[in-house]
């Protein structure tokens, strides 16, 4: 009704019209226009019906009963009693109400009111003749009319809704193309007019809706959504857009598409390389948290012997209100707030990395089981941003550092090895966890990497400039992620991390200084098991992502609950009420249920039902989907019996349990077996 009716308000009278536009003005009739005198001011409601030969308009007053007897004192047409009415418009009961007609049934519903004077219709009249083919053509070219030129007017939809909805009813309509049309006309006019990070974010919202709108035209025959985005034909639009050239960019990524519009499948594959433009938009907007890290290679203190070991250790962590407000673009655009907890899994710090300096020019990781990788120009880092090519993240993490400038040329690769290094590096990576953990392993990793690299060059700097770099490792890397990984793993205890509203994306870290009595209840209370399934970070990822940019008013409201939770479950924390924060990580494992649909397995649902008497809150870590789940058991619960109950459930045959430990120092990085404090 919205999108077909138009609301009056004018000092004749108020209320709304349907279908409006199906009729001129000029073919009212003497009879029409009788109705409108005798409606004077009343509040209406006009209505236009179509039949095979005509179009009927309806009068009514909003007031008006359609099934009271006409005699009945509350009875009215047009907010006049029925005696008035028909005397004005020159009726007779009898020619309102036929002989056909029984006596009860003479009300408003059975009234001949509408039309030609010479064959007055009643409602029941026209519910039996009108043309719904008509009708639906008509609401078809409204609806159109209306999307189209809203979102190339407004630049998208000024009201809540629920886009995905329009551009299924778009594709039934059969005008989904025409709406495609009007999503390319705004993003080159927000190309052309606007500027800076507002336009870039603005940007990625509008390709968003049109890789939604790609998905929907495909009508779930081209296959998954998530996929590869490098296709050669979009190679030149993304080549334009990486570099700035943001309104050629998006011609060129138009004009590629046009050609992938023939079947399904390849809608899709237009629909991921549109997805990746997104992600290319939202990187370069989290990059502006370069600004954040101060580290100076250029001015660093003596560098450690070479072959001197440097080792860095981190916890692990786990989310315990607020995940999912730290990722971009949700963490720059409603502002991110994450509680997390540093842990030691099974009494150690389960992730960390060994760099040495070496003699030769060139950049060695060990890649595990006898295998090596050797970097020795710039040729050998141009796969970095493949996530699963070998030695992805560690050269992301050189990139991240500045050890290495990829605008260099590239026969100058040794002179800037040599200059920052010395000479060389050798990198090697430990991690404990099992891959898909959700307890931030490889965030957490690079930035053991990061901080183990900057020791070994001799830098200073401390864990907000590992954090930031983190931060650009992963985008640079294209998976993706936010930051609260890195910002667990790296404090020790429970913190707070949190990032603004702002386009210039930075992250503050607030530590909380609880009391050991607090902190030795909580960890005597931690339930860590490991379902024996990885989780899938990067295709909730991609979904939650797009659940943000669709505005669904639901899907908002949750992020806005996750980050209010965050702000209850610090007061918890602050409060030290163990029962509270429990309390708390229920609430939130029910926010990411909703946020990201899909993360909760059958066989974690049972689990979580066999825990319910014992436990005061749970949660799947990180993302959710697999990985590590975390619960706060009751002060008096049997841990073993928990255990015993959840052993009793089949198909947890893979399920291990594991002792979790506050870390009370997050980093550790060790210089030839001395500890090196990281400042904060």
């Amino acid at each position: 009704i919205v999108l077909d009716s138009s609301l009056m308000k004018t000092k004749v009278k108020k209320g709304f019209s349907i279908n409006e536009g199906m009729v001129s003005k000029e073919k009212e009739t003497v009879h029409d226009q009788k109705l409108d005198v005798l409606a004077g001011r009343e509040d209406v409601a006009i209505m236009f019906y179509p039949t095979q030969s005509t179009t009927v308009r309806v009068v009514l007053g909003l007031c008006d009963n359609l099934h009271l007897h006409y005699l009945d004192e509350n009875a009215t047409f047009l907010g006049k009693p029925w005696n008035q009415a028909l005397e004005k418009l020159g009726l007779t009961e009898g020619q309102v109400w036929p002989k056909g007609i029984p006596n009860e049934k003479r009300n408003l519903f059975q009234a001949k009111l509408f039309g030609e004077s010479s064959s007055l219709l009643s409602m029941r009249d026209i519910t039996c003749c009108m043309d719904i083919g008509k009708l639906l053509d008509w609401r078809r070219s409204i609806h159109e009319m209306l999307v189209c030129g809203t979102v190339q007017k407004s630049l998208g939809f000024p009201f809540p809704c629920k886009y995905l909805d329009i551009f299924n009813m778009a594709v039934v309509e059969g005008w989904a193309s025409n709406l495609l049309q009007a999503l390319d006309v705004s993003a080159l006019k927000i190309a052309e007019y606007q500027e800076g990070p507002k336009r870039t974010s603005k940007l990625a919202s509008f390709l968003a809706m049109t890789a939604d709108l790609l998905g929907c035209m495909a009508e779930g025959k081209g296959g998954l959504r998530s996929g590869p985005a490098h296709n050669k034909a979009f190679r030149e639009s993304f080549k334009l857009l990486e570099s700035g050239n943001v309104k050629e960019g998006l011609q060129e990524l138009i004009e590629a598409r046009s050609d992938w519009m023939d079947r399904p499948s390849r809608m899709v594959r237009a629909a991921r390389h549109y997805e990746g433009v997104v992600q290319l938009l939202i990187r370069q907007t989290v990059l502006s948290a370069r600004d954040q890290i101060k580290v100076d290679l250029k001015n660093v203190t003596e560098k450690p012997d070479q072959d001197t070991v440097v080792v860095a250790s981190c916890p692990a962590r786990l989310d315990l209100s607020g995940g999912w407000t730290d990722t971009p673009p949700i963490c720059y655009e409603l502002g991110g707030k994450v509680v997390d907890l540093s842990i030691q899994v099974d009494d150690k710090k389960p992730i960390g990395c060994v760099v040495q300096r070496s003699d030769d020019h060139s950049i060695c990781i060990e890649l595990g089981e006898g295998e090596n990788l050797e970097i020795r120009s710039l040729e050998d880092m141009l796969d970095f941003c493949n996530p699963t090519a070998p030695g992805a993240l560690i050269k992301c993490c050189l990139i991240a550092t500045g050890i290495i400038d990829m605008s260099k040329e590239d026969q100058l690769f040794a002179d800037q090895i040599a200059k920052i290094c010395g000479n060389g590096l050798k990198i090697e990576l430990r991690s404990d966890l099992p891959q898909g953990s959700g307890l931030g392993t490889s965030s957490i990793l690079a930035g053991a990497v990061i901080a183990a690299c900057w020791s070994a060059v001799g830098a200073s700097y401390t864990r907000s400039d590992v954090v930031h770099a983190v931060l650009v490792v992963e985008q640079l890397l294209t998976t993706g992620g936010g930051w609260q990984d890195q910002v667990g793993g790296l404090h020790p205890g429970i913190n707070l991390g949190e990032s603004k509203a702002n386009f210039q994306v930075s992250v503050q870290t607030t530590h909380k200084d609880c009391s050991e009595h607090f902190l030795a209840d909580l960890e005597s209370r931690i339930l860590l098991l490991y379902t024996g399934k990885p989780r899938l970070a990067k295709n909730l990822l991609q979904n939650v992502i797009r659940n943000w940019y669709s505005q669904d008013s639901e899907i908002v409201q949750c992020f806005k609950s996750n980050y209010k939770l965050a702000d209850e479950c610090w007061k918890c924390v602050d409060d030290e009420n163990v029962d509270a924060v429990g309390e708390c990580l229920s609430k939130y494992w029910t926010l990411k249920k909703k946020l990201a649909p899909g993360s909760e397995p059958q066989l974690i649902k049972d689990v979580m039902d066999a825990l319910k008497p014992f436990i005061v809150g749970g949660s799947l870590a990180g993302a959710g989907g697999g990985g590590f789940l975390a619960a706060i058991l009751k002060k008096d619960a049997d841990r073993t019996k928990a255990i015993e109950e959840v052993r009793m459930i089949p198909g947890t045959e893979r399920l291990t349990f594991h002792k979790a430990t506050i870390d009370r120092k997050g980093i550790e990085v060790i210089i030839d077996n001395q500890e090196k404090f990281v400042p904060y």
